[in-house]
């Protein structure tokens, strides 16, 4: 599955990879049903703008890869943070309504907890 940006979502991801500082492309995907991606789509959020808009905040919060980003979206936890946009007054709707309500979240010290243990997840699988 490719992601097929539009030029007003290039220059959205462009302007916020410069800002941060990142020097990474996100993945797509590779859980189109469900994870963020999926449950995206499913509570009718534009699926392109939330996922890089979730997947800057997130590599450049914690540092992570474009791959470590991905899956930690493709996740259970990608999954429940997006149903957790909708508590964005007025929906998800631009980037940057999008990373403000994460950077609140993140201030909330057992929300940041439990991203914090995903992170982890991610990056330290059990075998």
């Amino acid at each position: 599955m490719t992601i097929q940006l539009s030029p007003t979502q290039r220059t959205i991801l462009e302007t916020a990879a410069n800002r941060d500082n990142l020097q990474i492309m996100p993945l797509p995907t590779n859980n189109p049903n469900w994870g963020f991606w999926g449950t995206s789509r499913h509570n009718g959020y534009d699926q392109e703008m939330t996922w890089l808009a979730a997947s800057h905040f997130f590599a450049n919060s914690y540092n992570l890869d474009a791959q470590d980003t991905r899956d930690l979206l493709d996740s259970v936890f990608g999954r429940h943070l997006a149903d957790d946009l909708s508590f964005i007054e007025g929906g998800p709707t631009t980037p940057e309504a999008i990373t403000d309500h994460l950077a609140k979240r993140m201030a909330n010290r057992s929300y940041k907890s439990w991203i914090d243990d995903a992170v982890h997840a991610i990056q330290h699988p059990t075998r």
